[in-house]
């Protein structure tokens, strides 16, 4: 499921069930209330300057910066002289109704957190894990700065874990496969695009950058249950032995077969 956001700005999230996203560009001084629920949420500026008011406590925000809103709290941003573009990463029930060093109210400069280097083969981009700088709980958000002409990451997809995906810059091809690991699709992409990927679909994907390069953000679910599906290597991720993600648990290969092979 694709979209840009100067077609769909009030939700993103075409596809999705219990994730969503909204672009909010606001014009100088205008504020955005960002309502408390039981679920924690997630933003990143675009572009423009403000601040992020919480429970009494305000912070100065600007373009490159991922906002942590914990569950049950409420709060909203304002934009500053230059106004303020923001996407809001939530649950569905909310979504569609808000320096490089750690600052109070949760917020993290992409450019501090710590970067993993992927180049290996045809993958090659620069990972930075925003959800672990936030200490997110129930979420994740990833920011991938992905090579010219390489891949982010091995074709997977998830047995339960909604994901988005969000084109910052650049530009390049989606790349869908089937469970025999066959491309099935390529869809061009470019700054503004967001991907939806519900769960149990049994199609994987990846990212491929243009010549240019591309910037990717992701937002998705954690979920102890979830399995991802490798289906080049036909592997399987499981992610509930203590890790946070799917490097952090355990990967092992497995052969697919017909229902019936070995029992009649």
């Amino acid at each position: 499921m694709l979209c840009h956001w100067d077609d769909a700005p009030e939700q993103l999230a075409i596809g999705t069930t219990r994730i969503g996203a909204r672009r909010r560009p606001l014009a100088p001084g205008a504020p955005c209330p960002w309502a408390a629920t039981g679920d924690e949420a997630m933003g990143f500026v675009l572009a423009g300057s403000g601040v992020s008011s919480r429970d009494g406590t305000t912070s100065a925000i600007r373009a490159g910066d991922a906002l942590l809103h914990p569950p049950g709290a409420g709060g909203f941003l304002v934009a500053g002289d230059d106004g303020l573009d923001v996407l809001l990463l939530e649950p569905r029930d909310r979504a569609g109704d808000a320096d490089p060093v750690r600052r109070a109210d949760r917020i993290v400069a992409v450019a501090g957190v710590p970067a993993d280097e992927r180049d290996r083969g045809e993958f090659g981009a620069t990972l930075r894990n925003i959800g672990l700088a936030l200490e997110s709980r129930s979420t994740g958000m990833r920011h991938a700065t992905i090579a010219p002409g390489r891949m982010n990451a091995p074709p997977h997809c998830h047995s339960t874990e909604e994901e988005l995906f969000v084109v910052l810059a650049g530009d390049g091809a989606l790349v869908l496969y089937d469970l025999d690991g066959a491309v099935t699709a390529e869809h061009a992409v470019r700054a503004g695009h967001v991907v939806a990927r519900p769960a149990g679909t049994g199609v994987a994907h990846a990212f491929r950058a243009g010549a240019g390069g591309m910037t990717v953000l992701s937002y998705g679910e954690r979920k102890g249950e979830d399995v991802g599906f490798y289906p080049r290597s036909q592997k399987l991720a499981v992610r509930g032995f203590g890790g946070s993600g799917v490097l952090g648990g355990v990967v092992f290969r497995v052969q697919r077969t017909d229902y019936w092979d070995g029992e009649a």
